[in-house]
């Protein structure tokens, strides 16, 4: 199995990419004019939300780990996702705890605790 993780951030279930840096293109328009004139505005990547859960075995790891994510923000960080592709300098934006319970559906006494990530790829100068 492929490590799906964000940073050295392990999960169990991850959805999403990050949205790759690409040329972006603006309108140049005049009012009275026709047509429009194209102007290049450089390579931008845009903001991705990235879904992930982990099942920890206990509540205190699950707290543990939450702490680590909040201070992950901010952060530069390699995300590899479930096909083990990377993308790398990914800048951690946000990171919203959306899940944190008890698992039933595990069949073991598990904690699950779920994230949506908000990241932003830039270039190798963060």
């Amino acid at each position: 199995m492929a490590a799906k993780s964000i940073g050295a951030v392990t999960f169990d279930i991850f959805a999403g990419l990050p949205d790759r840096p690409a040329e972006t293109v603006e309108a140049l328009e005049r009012v009275g004019r026709d047509y429009a004139r194209w102007r290049k505005g450089g390579r931008r990547g845009g903001q991705s939300e990235l879904r992930t859960a982990h099942y920890y075995a206990d509540a205190a790891a699950a707290a543990a780990a939450e702490a680590t994510y909040k201070a992950m923000r901010g952060t530069a960080v390699t995300v590899t996702d479930a096909l083990n592709t990377s993308y790398a300098n990914c800048m951690i934006v946000d990171v919203k705890i959306t899940a944190k319970g008890d698992c039933y559906e595990c069949g073991a006494a598990k904690v699950r605790l779920a994230a949506i990530w908000t990241v932003r790829q830039g270039d190798s100068s963060i």
